[in-house]
């Protein structure tokens, strides 16, 4: 499996998406909310170890959660303990060839065992912005998310134990359309 990192906004979503016809893809964001939903297993968690405050009719509520998780880091933890082996889970058993995952590794978490390269994905700084405009994401939790998963150190953590491909770009999908360049990291993978 390649993984997928790279900031907030980079252009992650759009690039594993490009892939969807020709190989099994698995973006992180889009299981979360399906788990998030009423009646599922992360809704039940939560309720059951957070409290029903971050919930609404339809599931968790990811603005309230993201505001009791911003009060303290211990929150994050908790969130990560009770949410992470659901994901690493459907990672293990779904055989994907490409995923999107914007936190590889955290103190308490490490998937990067599952991956055979990881693929780091960055834009130019107008990019970036203009992305982030679109997305309508604000200040604060555009740096909350940064923080958490700092493909920096990410990469850092990791140089020498995992391939790691560092892609710079605009219009980073087109990298996703190109025959030779996939090739290339299945080869290294």
């Amino acid at each position: 499996m390649i993984a997928i990192i790279g900031k907030i906004g980079v252009g992650k979503t759009k690039f594993i998406n490009s892939l969807n016809k020709k190989y099994k893809i698995f973006i992180s964001d889009d299981f979360i909310t399906r788990i998030y939903k009423k009646n599922e297993i992360g809704y039940f968690l939560i309720k059951k170890n957070i409290g029903s405050f971050v919930l609404n009719e339809s599931g968790v509520d990811k603005s309230k959660l993201f505001l009791w998780l911003k009060k303290d880091k211990k929150h994050w933890i908790l969130l990560e303990k009770l949410i992470y082996p659901i994901l690493k889970k459907e990672l293990e058993n779904g055989d994907y060839d490409f995923v999107e995952i914007p936190k590889l590794k955290s103190e308490n978490f490490d998937f990067s065992s599952l991956f055979s390269l990881i693929l780091c994905l960055s834009t130019t700084a107008e990019k970036h912005k203009k992305n982030l405009k679109k997305r309508n994401v604000d200040n604060s939790k555009i740096n909350a998310i940064n923080e958490k998963n700092a493909p920096k150190s990410i990469i850092n953590a990791l140089f020498t134990k995992i391939p790691i491909v560092n892609i710079y770009g605009n219009k980073l999908w087109k990298y996703a359309k190109n025959k030779k360049f996939l090739q290339f990291l299945f080869s290294i993978s």
